[in-house]
Order: structure tokens, then sequence, then C-alpha cells
């Protein structure tokens, strides 16, 4: 009985722990949400940003830095000329659900295939980002400063060879040794931990299994930058998106008549041009996303992976801890110094600038 007792107490002493950590927890929280400063935009800020995004959608879709949109609205616009009752009077009426379902669904099962490819390639990268992180907290607290941060140097050049390799960069003009320099990246970083003095056994063998986590996430990654969406299927895409708009012309002049009634001035009706224009951009910016989504190493389009992200990270690892918040606070402050800027300009206080 006393035995039980003992128990219950134990039990009711952890619970009463708990219900405080949660209790001043909740607080937290609370007070938190409550100065936490409440951002109104107003109506003419968002519709701005609305207008903005139209705009921007507009530019996308009818794609004024690609020639093949310009190309494909100007020959679509002559063919349609061509087929007027004053030229050929060429016109013909068909269901339009064969063509949309031959040329768009093969397009958008292209793009299915891009983006699935992105997608893994951005699991993969934040696995091996996290490895690397975690890597340098566990020698600092093991080895010390000295040798996490040589890892810390050792990662960062891993992340310049990495991103040049998938950026499809040169190594001295010399094609093949962008993947080498990879790899000897991950051997340097053995040879380091092979040096480190403190480490156990056991902790030896878990940091040479994370090493080999995040090779095994480079050549998951290296596999997709070699491997390409299926060509067959968009060349497939591409010469159905040039060459239907130009063999539907006929059906876009059939807007033109109403029985044998012909509408506008017999150069081609208002219509016609509309529905061919039309169907121009909806296979033009189909391409388009496809193109942009093939290559997210690249960095040149919006979807692409942000490599500014991932060299920031490595940078600020080393200050991250129980005096992370002053480590960074003065790291920044050690930068609006050089910028010239003064501290009240980037939003610090006059206390900060002693430390």
């Amino acid at each position: 009985a006393a035995t039980v007792d003992c128990r219950r107490a134990k039990i009711s002493g952890v619970g009463g722990l708990t219900m405080a950590v949660k209790s001043q927890a909740g607080d937290q929280i609370r007070q938190y949400l409550e100065s936490e400063p409440q951002h109104g935009d107003g109506w003419f800020t968002r519709l701005s940003t609305e207008a903005e995004h139209f705009v921007e959608g507009f530019i996308f879709s009818i794609g004024l830095k690609s020639p093949r949109t310009w190309f494909m609205l100007v020959s679509t616009c002559v063919a349609v000329f061509l087929c007027s009752p004053h030229v050929l009077d060429w016109s013909w009426d068909t269901s339009m659900s064969i063509v949309a379902v031959g040329t768009v669904f093969p397009a958008v099962f292209s793009i299915q295939a891009a983006y699935t490819n992105r997608e893994n390639s951005l699991r993969h990268l934040h696995d091996m980002k996290a490895t690397m992180m975690w890597l340098y907290m566990y020698l600092e607290e093991v080895e010390g400063v000295e040798l996490a941060g040589k890892c810390n140097e050792l990662m960062s050049q891993l992340t310049v060879d990495l991103m040049r390799m998938l950026r499809g960069c040169s190594f001295g003009g010399r094609e093949r040794e962008k993947t080498h320099v990879v790899y000897d990246g991950f051997r340097k970083l053995m040879s380091l931990a092979s040096n480190a003095k403190k480490l156990q056994p056991v902790q030896y063998n878990g940091i040479m299994l994370k090493i080999e986590y995040m090779l095994m996430h480079f050549e998951a990654v290296k596999c997709i930058k070699d491997t390409s969406t299926p060509k067959g299927l968009r060349k497939f895409c591409y010469f159905l998106c040039m060459t239907t708009p130009i063999l539907l012309a006929p059906f876009f002049a059939n807007f033109c008549y109403d029985g044998d009634e012909v509408h506008g001035s017999g150069w081609g009706c208002a219509p016609s041009y509309f529905v061919g224009v039309l169907y121009v951009l909806i296979t033009s910016a189909l391409l388009t996303v496809q193109g942009e989504l093939e290559d997210p190493f690249d960095g040149d389009g919006p979807d692409d992976i942000d490599w500014t992200m991932w060299s920031q990270s490595l940078e600020c690892v080393p200050l991250h801890g129980e005096d992370g918040p002053e480590m960074r606070k003065n790291r920044q402050l050690k930068e609006v110094w050089h910028s010239g800027d003064t501290p009240r300009e980037a939003g610090f206080q006059e206390s900060d600038k002693g430390k």
C-alpha cells in the first residue's frame, strides 16, 4: 500500500509539472499573439497586388520573351487570312474536343512529370542541407568550435561545387570534372571526421552514416538532373502545339460563316482571329510552363531552386545556440556598419551600438 501511494504521489507530481509547463507555454503564446502587430492592408494595396499578378500572368501567358509564341501568332493569323472568303475560301466545322484532348493532355502529362522531378529534387536537397546542419552542431558539441568550423568551410565549398554542377557550369573547360569535384568534397568530410580525436567509435560510425546519407541524396539529385522528362513526349507536344494552330485555320475561319451569309469584310472576321490567337496562347503557355519546370537547377525561372537560401543557412549555422540571438544581432550590426547605414535606419536601437 505504501508503494502504491508513493507511485501515485510521483505521478501526481509529474502531472502537475506537465500542466504547469503547458500553462506557461500557453501564456507565452497568447502574449506573443497579443503583442504581434496587425498589418491591415487597404483595398488599394490589395487591388494593386492583384493587378500586378494579372499583368505578370498575362506577360507569362503571351510569352513576350519567346520567339516561338510570336512565330505561332503570326503563322496562325496568316493561315486564317488565307482561309478567308476573299482568298481561298476554306472552312470546315469539327469537334474541338478531339483536338483539345490530343494536344492539351500530352502537354499536361509532360508538365506533371517535370513537376514531380522538381519536388523530388527539393526533398533530397533539403534532407541534404538538414544533415549538413546537424553535422556541424554535433561536431561543435563533441569536438569543439575549431573542428566544427573546418567542417562548415568544407560544407560551404561542397555547396558551391554542388550548385555549379547542377547549374551546368564547367570547371576549367572539363565537363566531367564538375561531378568529381563534388565527390572530392565528400571525401574531405570523411577525412575530417577521421581526424577527430574525441569521437567514440559509435559516434564516428554515426557521422559516417550521416555522410553516407548526404551522398545518397546527392546521387538522387544527380540522377534527376541527368534524366529529364521523356523526350519523345516533349517532342510530340512541341510538334502538336506548333502545327495544330495552322491546321485548324479553316476551323477558325468557319466562325465568319452563318449558313451562306459571310460576316465581316471577307478578309476574316474578329471571332476567327480571336479564337486562333486564344488557342495559340493556351498551347504556348503550356509549353512555357513545361520548359520552366524541366530544369529547376539553373536559377533562371521563378520556380527554380533558390540557392541563396542554401548559402545563407550554412553561413548562419555557427550563430545558433544559447547565445544565438546576440551573435546574430552582432553580425547584423557589423554588416550595417560596413554598409554605411546607421543602426537606426536598419531597425537597431541605440543600446545595440556598443555590442
